[in-house]
Parts: C-alpha cells; structure tokens; sequence
C-alpha cells in the first residue's frame, strides 16, 4: 500500500488504536486519512470509535452519523450507534438504531439481545420484553427466539429455563459464536454463574475452573509474545480470570485480578472497555460478599455510559446481595438518568 493512502493511514490508526493503546497517534492517522477521503464512511467511523474510547461521547455519535450518510445501510455502523445510546442509557435512540440493525441482519443475535434489554431498562419488567419476543417475524431464525427466550427466563428468574435446552455442550475452542456470548470462554462463565445461583457446586467450579484456565492462558500467551497486542485483551483476560476465582472461592485472587484489569485499562484510559471491567469488578466483589465495595464500584458505573443499567439492578438475580444496602435506592433512581 501507498504511503499515503487512507487505507495506509487507516491500518497504521487501528495498529496504535489496538495494537499500542495509542489513541492520540491514532486520531492523527485517522484524521490525516480523513483528510485524504473525506467521505470514507470507514475513517469517520474510526474517529467516532477514539472520541468514544476517550469519554467524548457526543463526539462520537456525530462521528457515527456523519459516517452514516456515507453508508446508510453498514449493519456495524448502525448497531454501533445503537449499542452507544445503550450504553449512555438513551433508551428510544437506542431501541431506533438496534431495530433497523436486526432488520438488516435478521440472522445475527447482538442486536436482538440489546433490543430486549432496552425493553427491560425502558419499562423495568419483563411483560414488554415477552411481547417483543413473541412478536418477532416468523422469518427469524429460531435460534433467535431460543436465545432470547433463555435471555429472559434468567430476568424472570428461571435459572433452568435460562441454561437452554443445550446446557451440556460447550463449543470447541476456535469456533465461531453464532449468538452473542457463544464462544466457549463466554458460555464457560455463563454457566459457572448460572450454577452458582442453583447452588450446584460441583458444576459450578467445574465451569469456573475452565473459564479460569482460558483466562489464563490468554495471559500466559501475552507473556511468552511480548510485543503489540490488542490492549484489550490482557485486561479482559484478569477480569474474567478474577470472576473465576471469586466463583472458586479465592477472594484475594478474585479482587487482585479485578482490579488489575480496572487498573491496566481504566474509563480513562478507554471509556469504553474500561467500563466493562469496571461492571466486572461490581460483579467480583457481590461474589466475594464485599457489598460495601460493589455499591462503591456500583455507583460510579452509573455515573457514566457503561453496561450498566437498572436491568442488572432490578431484575439480574446476581445483584440480588446488593438490594438490601441501605443506599440502593439511591442507585435506582440514579440509574434513570442519561450518562
């Protein structure tokens, strides 16, 4: 590739963006592409994902509109905007963006899982979410239906009916996920928690066990190929490892993961996927019985766009230990608010 070409100049972006945790020099390369193409729906959609990345949130919704006149139809760029409005807990922008992408993917799951949630944070109950499954076109692939189905028999507290009528098989590592959060790392730590909360032991750590020995081994790669890597991934390998220990019981080694993954990639450093673990170590610490410290994470969770929402506090069985803090109510009413 050319020097100088947006294509050059949007893969040297993306190297320092995931490759260096770099989002500054980035920017300079997607902006200097930007220069180049104005019109490249792909380049403004880059810069909309640093503004993002950055706590610049309006900022990177401009981004992703201005892109989308570039490319009205681009599934990634709509559940992009969708997702983003999630996160900042706009629920009506949000549920308008997430539709239109299940319209133009019918096959994939993301959006139809982010559609149901937007229905449970918007009205706080489950009877919306129901007919919103049951009036899915029957031209939807029942895959679909069955995922969202379990999706909602665990917010009504169906832990059975939630594990889905394949609850035994794991898929191979190096498979590809055909609904969200199908890879086996994700369906490990799924079922380890869904375990948890039946009281099965035995199944539990035998989940958590592998969802620790995954995490693991993300982090032992890392250390034996020291050099550019997505910066993500590390971090993400410490919070979930952390999960796993907090499940098996190792509370030290559970809080000492958690906030690794909070330190080495904080919502300064990357608003975005800071946020996620920040929703991690809220978790590691209900696990561990640390209430105090979850209501404390908790609290600035819903202070910011994060994956947080009133869905985890009324109605996600895990959060049930918190309900009882004196200042949970608190946290309710503020989980109303747009970040």
């Amino acid at each position: 590739m050319a020097p100088n070409a947006v294509e050059t100049r949007l893969a040297q972006g993306y190297f320092y963006f995931y490759g260096r945790g770099d989002s500054q020099e980035a920017l300079r390369h997607f902006t200097a592409a930007e220069a180049l193409k104005p019109s490249d729906a792909d380049v403004i959609t880059a810069i909309g994902l640093i503004h993002r990345g950055q706590g610049r949130w309006e900022e990177a919704l401009a981004a992703f509109e201005r892109a989308r006149t570039y490319d009205y139809r681009s599934y990634n760029l709509i559940y992009t905007l969708g997702e983003t409005n999630l996160r900042m807990r706009r629920w009506e922008e949000a549920e308008r963006y997430l539709d239109l992408a299940a319209q133009l993917a019918p096959e994939v799951g993301t959006a139809y899982r982010d559609l149901l949630r937007v229905r449970l944070a918007s009205l706080g109950d489950t009877v919306a979410a129901r007919e919103f499954i049951e009036g899915l076109s029957g031209t939807r692939p029942p895959r679909i239906r069955s995922f969202l189905d379990s999706e909602l028999a665990y917010y009504r507290g169906d832990l059975r009916g939630a594990l889905g009528r394949d609850q035994d098989r794991v898929p191979p590592e190096g498979s590809r996920p055909q609904i969200p959060g199908s890879g086996p790392a994700a369906v490990h730590e799924r079922r380890a928690l869904l375990y948890h909360l039946l009281g099965e032991e035995t199944l539990r750590d035998a989940h958590a066990d592998s969802l620790r020995l995954a995490s693991q081994a993300v982090l032992d790669a890392a250390a034996a190929n020291p050099g550019p890597v997505q910066t993500g991934v590390i971090a993400r390998a410490h919070a979930k490892l952390g999960i796993a220990y907090a499940l098996l019981g190792e509370s030290i080694s559970a809080v000492a993961e958690g906030s690794t993954a909070v330190s080495s990639l904080s919502v300064q450093t990357d608003a975005y996927a800071g946020a996620d673990h920040l929703r991690d170590l809220v978790l590691i610490y209900t696990l561990i019985g640390a209430t105090d410290l979850a209501i404390q994470e908790l609290e600035t969770a819903l202070a910011i766009p994060s994956p947080l929402s009133r869905v985890e506090l009324l109605l996600d069985p895990l959060f049930e230990p918190l309900r009882s803090h004196p200042t949970f109510p608190q946290l309710v009413a503020s989980s109303n608010n747009e970040s």
